[in-house]
């Protein structure tokens, strides 16, 4: 059991969570966090800017009176069919990546029970069961330290360069930017998607409702610059699809304006595993250098069977992971 002493986080300790952010970030060595990841002047900003948000909040951790340790939490109360509920669902709770850390000279898996002890209780009393952490791929005491508290991992940020994939291109697919008239075609392979990712062993919410707010989201991306939506057709049918969105959905430390970011990839059943998906991520490599980006990043279930070797496959590497934990619903009425 920890020595630290558990208390709410306050404006005051900005600048020790800033410094504990930085040092965590640098002793993590990875080379592919953004400039300025391991400077506190800009993990306290992020910090601030975190904190300006609706219904965050945390705990710290002392020791004789210096923070060791601190977490923070944004609950997320989106509407079912916003397109964000898909990956961060309604009424639940989820630290980003810059929100927390422990002092290299403390244990972590003391640290992060003391403060999720503290953290999970007020969460669980206020009917919030659903906890989400980002780690990076290469913290592996700080996974294990969640692991021992119920976490596994849900979904993975993974990045690679631009360079081209080495295998052939389909000669059979007519590969098209979409426009108004596809949109029908994107619609329908969205809504395979859904249900792909609702089978086992990945079991994907997948309401109803949730399509209405990922059409408007597709809406939405066709009047961004630079974020396509790349559909492949074979004899006339759509067979498979890129969805490019803005690199804001990437987490703060990796996100870059020449970072291109990849929503959404799918590809119909009965062509998976013929080079359909290759063609189209070869096709979109090819765009995106012509546009000038220097890398691309996308999410992926971790639980998918088919989604994560295709990606590493092809030259993608996990660089965060979000851990998660649902606790047991019976705790709302067997605990008296």
């Amino acid at each position: 059991m920890t020595h630290a002493v558990v208390r709410e986080f306050e404006r005051a300790d900005l600048d020790a969570a800033a410094e504990l952010v930085a040092a965590r970030f640098a002793r993590a060595g990875e080379p592919r966090l953004g400039e300025g990841a391991t400077d506190p002047r800009r993990c306290r900003t992020a910090l601030e800017e975190l904190l300006q948000r609706p219904h965050v909040g945390g705990a710290v951790a002392t020791w004789a009176g210096e923070p060791i340790g601190f977490v923070l939490a944004q609950a997320n109360v989106t509407a079912l069919d916003a397109p964000q509920s898909y990956f961060s669902p309604p009424h639940s709770l989820s630290t980003p990546l810059g929100a927390h850390a422990v002092a290299g000279s403390e244990d972590p898996a003391e640290v992060y029970a003391a403060l999720y002890a503290e953290l999970a209780a007020r969460w669980v009393t206020d009917g919030f069961l659903d906890h989400a952490i980002a780690a990076l791929a290469g913290e592996r005491e700080v996974q294990d330290a969640f692991a021992s508290l119920g976490f596994g991992r849900h979904f993975a940020l993974a990045l690679r360069g631009l360079e081209p994939l080495s295998e052939p291109t389909r000669v059979d697919l007519d590969i098209r930017e979409a426009g108004e008239k596809e949109l029908d075609d994107v619609f329908a392979l969205a809504a395979e998607l859904r249900a792909f990712h609702a089978r086992a062993p990945m079991f994907q919410a997948n309401p109803r409702m949730l399509r209405h707010g990922q059409e408007a989201l597709v809406r939405w991306l066709q009047q961004q610059p630079r974020c396509p939506t790349f559909v492949a057709y074979r004899a006339g049918r759509a067979v498979g699809q890129l969805v490019f969105a803005p690199s804001a959905f990437v987490s703060p430390p990796y996100r870059r304006s020449d970072l291109a970011y990849l929503l959404q990839a799918v590809v119909l059943p009965v062509e998976r595993g013929g080079g359909a998906g290759a063609s189209l991520l070869q096709h979109a490599l090819s765009w995106l250098r012509r546009e000038g980006f220097a890398g691309c990043a996308l999410h992926y279930l971790t639980g998918n069977p088919s989604g994560p070797p295709f990606w590493t496959r092809h030259g993608f590497r996990a660089a965060e992971y979000h851990l998660r934990r649902i606790v047991d619903p019976r705790i709302a009425w067997s605990a008296r």
